[in-house]
Parts: C-alpha cells; structure tokens; sequence
C-alpha cells in the first residue's frame, strides 16, 4: 500500500514539475478568451419544441403605430418605404481597420433607430426617425444612436412621443430634410 501511494505521488510530482518545465521554456501557449458558445440544442436540456417564447401581439406600441400610420400617410410611397424598430448595426458599416473596431461595433449592436426611412429602390437608408427620450440613461444612448448615424451620412429627426405632431407639421419636418412627402391642400 505504502508503495502505492508512493507511486502516484512520484507521478504527480513528475508532472507537475514537466507542467512547469513547458511553462518556463514558453510551450504553453494562451488561448484567446472564448466567446459565448453555440448551444447544441440536440443534447442540451433545452428542448426546441417547448421553448418559453410567446409572439408579440403588436410589433409597434399603440403610440408607435400612430406615428408609423402618420408617417406613412405623408411620405411619398411610390418613392420610400418606411420599416420600424431597425438595429443601428444594420443601418452602419466600419471599416475592417478602424482603430478599436470591435468597440465600436459592440456600441452600436444593441442600439436601435425607432423608424427608418429608405428609397424604395435599392431599399436605401436616407432618414432614421427616433422618439425623443425621457429618461437620463436613454437620452445618452439616444444622443450617441443620432451622433453614429449623423457622422456615417445618415440624417435623422427626432419625434416628441407625448406630442407626435400633425400630419402637416410633420410633413413640412420631413420635407425640409429632404423627403418627398404627398401635398396636403
């Protein structure tokens, strides 16, 4: 029994004295930390036909949709297509050698623009439409969202929610920032 045990500690002894040989003469090489991992849903305890998600009613809140209805009463619908709740990573693009790229990507993947605006042609971005922010944390999320899109060439309004204005006013509001929008008498 006494050599059993004197056995295995040689043999942990001896390997941890070879783990810290390749340590010292540089053998181990650091692994990059890993991003999250993709779930095997197969032989995870998640089972895919009993998964807890439930279908929104409404995509749009009831404020939401009325603007959205303004909107799209005004714009000239032969010419824009108007599409809600849009990530900003959708709407932006960096460069491959921006400085600090995954930052910057990190800072715009979770951010959103409330409608966005595009050329029914081509489906290109020209406005994106955010509600005005009431509390202090949305306001800088909201104020970093307007500053990355207006510095990509992306123009953008900003709509009172308490207050959504008029389809005049805000007929006149989209067509002094260059958007085609149906005459009203």
């Amino acid at each position: 029994m006494l050599q059993a045990i004197l056995l295995v500690t040689l043999i942990v002894a001896a390997k941890l004295m070879w783990d810290i040989y390749r340590d010292y003469k540089g053998e181990f090489k650091k692994s990059k930390p890993q991003r999250g991992k993709v779930i095997d849903l197969r032989n995870a305890w998640i089972k895919p036909h009993d998964m807890p998600y439930k279908k929104r009613e409404h995509l749009l809140t009831g404020r939401e949709l009325a603007l959205y209805q303004i909107l799209s009463d005004v714009i000239d619908n032969n010419r824009y297509v108007i599409f809600p709740k849009v990530r900003l990573a959708d709407l932006l693009v960096l460069p491959a050698d921006t400085k600090d790229r995954h930052e910057y990507i990190s800072r715009i993947n979770e951010r959103h623009v409330d409608f966005v605006i595009c050329e029914r042609e081509g489906v290109k971005p020209v406005l994106a439409v955010l509600r005005e922010a009431g509390a202090k944390k949305k306001k800088i999320s909201d104020k970093f969202t307007k500053q990355a899109a207006e510095s990509a060439g992306l123009k953008t309004i900003v709509v009172n929610m308490s207050n959504i204005p008029s389809a005049e006013v805000l007929s006149q509001y989209l067509s002094e920032h260059g958007i085609a929008v149906v005459q009203y008498n």
